[in-house]
């Protein structure tokens, strides 16, 4: 083969085939970049699940503890608040601190210290669906006020994807 007919013959591609390998591409490219997107989606509402089970978890951690000590309860008729009373087990005011001394009223009730400042826990849910807050409220028996903060909503700051 001379050089002359070397050069006549056809040697890159046609329109028609770049056109149809570039439109398998940006198909293809398409189908990755969506089932990242949705991979992603999947990933941070996967991660949001566990974290708000993680904190239901600990707020019924808390709540057990507490009503396993407590001498007594009552929750509000809108089941938004449950209150239990605490026996005073230690006197803090000695050095070092010392055991309480019960007591049993006529009731039969048992009683550490004295009968109208026995510590109480206070769990109140604050707001509403999805940004609820469960806030753990704590009065020793010297009247100290002790909040915290058990669970907080992880869907506010969730990424959404928007169809168009």
């Amino acid at each position: 083969m001379t050089r002359a007919q070397a050069m006549r013959q056809p040697g890159g591609f046609t329109l028609l085939e770049l056109l149809i390998s570039m439109s398998v591409g940006s198909l293809m490219l398409g189908a990755i970049v969506t089932s990242t997107i949705a991979m992603q989606t999947l990933y941070v509402a996967t991660d949001q699940y566990y974290m708000a089970t993680s904190d239901q978890m600990r707020v019924l951690d808390f709540i057990a503890l507490d009503m396993r000590r407590a001498a007594s309860g009552s929750v509000t008729n809108t089941g938004q608040q449950l209150t239990l009373n605490l026996p005073d087990y230690i006197d803090y005011t000695q050095n070092p601190p010392a055991p309480r001394t019960p007591t049993v009223s006529p009731t039969g009730t048992v009683v550490y210290g004295t009968a109208t400042q026995q510590p109480t826990v206070t769990y109140t849910v604050v707001g509403g669906a999805p940004n609820q807050v469960i806030l753990r409220t704590y009065t020793s028996s010297a009247g100290v006020i002790r909040n915290r903060m058990l669970l907080r909503s992880h869907f506010s700051g969730m990424m959404r994807c928007s169809r168009r």
